[in-house]
């Protein structure tokens, strides 16, 4: 069923006519912290938004914001599963967000709420996958700026994948040799492999390994839109402090690396035909609760009117109309459904995304 027009990102919005806008977002995730850290955490914020009211409002509105912000903390669900709560509060307003999203804390108080604010809260992960690839075996590991963690080795813990895969597999000759048919078995068992970790690990990739074992790679692998760097080399016998330093110029933009490992996975979805574009389609598919994806360019806005006979349609508006039916901006309502429906958003700098309009959602379906 569709949700009712007047969203709640829109509610959040209109509330900001009512200044001080206090905004709280704060990691949550209550069957991990335990009930007890989280209200400390939760009291630390309080006092910190008194303190900053106290020499910026008046009584009165300082008096009328602690009000609405005890209210809505007395309603926090510690029952939740999510990982993160973000809390609005004004003079004459409160909501709370439950979300799917990681996030470091942020106190806000200013005149207006944004709902952008959410994203740009997300807690900044520098964490990426390596897969290294020899003539006779794999190794999957997970790197960050300080260490590296193995997850996977190919002889230790793969045995029973391999079992998976036909005595033939591929397109494969019959006068091909038995040793390039074991290339080529080994190499569909290290992607088959490499899927099922991207299922639990969605990070930037990276492939290491000699250059002709990475180009036969690059020719059955089901995964290769997904890889930010190649790097040719020897590397079987590589240790994780010669890795970090083959990696580290490739790494030093991180920016750059999160903006392509989006873009790679947007070309993924257009292969997988799960993705959708425009802000039209976008709106209709983010009512239906089928994002798992937003992916935005900065400061792209879209000030609409939705259609009267329809929830999941809107029209463009150059100027404000006094209608109900007004849109302030369909991008900021279209993060707000994603993001309380259990998807996740991401911005990217202008002009990226020319080819899907400037917006892309990768729908769970």
């Amino acid at each position: 069923m569709i949700q009712p027009f007047f969203s709640e990102a829109a509610e959040v919005i209109e509330a900001t006519h009512y200044m001080p806008a206090i905004s709280i977002i704060l990691p949550f995730e209550p069957k991990m912290a335990g009930k007890h850290e989280l209200k400390h955490r939760l009291h630390l914020a309080v006092l910190t938004v008194h303190k900053q009211l106290a020499k910026n409002y008046s009584k009165d509105k300082v008096l009328a914001v602690n009000a609405k912000l005890e209210e809505a903390i007395n309603t926090i669900d510690y029952s939740s599963y999510k990982k993160s709560i973000a809390i609005y509060v004004s003079p004459v307003f409160q909501k709370i967000y439950y979300l799917d999203i990681a996030v470091e804390e942020k106190i806000i108080i200013d005149e207006t709420f944004e709902i952008r604010d959410l994203v740009f809260s997300k807690k900044d992960l520098h964490k990426y996958l390596v897969l290294v690839l020899n003539e006779d075996h794999y190794r999957f590991i997970i790197g960050n700026t300080t260490q590296f963690i193995h997850i996977i080795n190919s002889v230790k813990e793969t045995e029973a994948v391999h079992r998976d895969l036909p005595s033939q597999t591929g397109n494969f000759s019959d006068t091909a040799s038995q040793d390039e048919i074991d290339r080529n078995k080994f190499l569909l068992l290290a992607d088959l492999c490499l899927g099922r970790v991207l299922l639990s690990h969605d990070l930037p990739l990276f492939i290491l390994g000699p250059e002709q074992v990475i180009g036969h790679f690059k020719q059955i692998s089901h995964h290769h839109k997904r890889v930010i760097q190649y790097v040719s080399g020897s590397f079987e016998k590589a240790g994780e402090q010669e890795i970090g330093k083959v990696l580290a110029p490739y790494v030093a933009n991180w920016k750059r690396v999160c903006q392509q490992n989006v873009l790679h996975k947007l070309a993924m979805a257009v292969n997988e035909n799960k993705i959708t574009a425009g802000i039209h389609n976008v709106w209709r598919d983010a009512q239906h609760k089928n994002g798992s994806l937003l992916v935005v360019e900065k400061n792209f806005m879209y000030p609409a009117m939705k259609d009267i006979a329809a929830d999941d349609v809107i029209e463009p508006l150059e100027e404000e109309v006094a209608t109900p039916f007004y849109i302030k901006d369909a991008v900021d309502d279209v993060i707000e459904q994603v993001l309380i429906n259990g998807g996740d958003v991401e911005f990217v700098d202008e002009g990226l995304l020319t080819a899907y309009q400037k917006i892309a959602l990768i729908r769970f379906f």
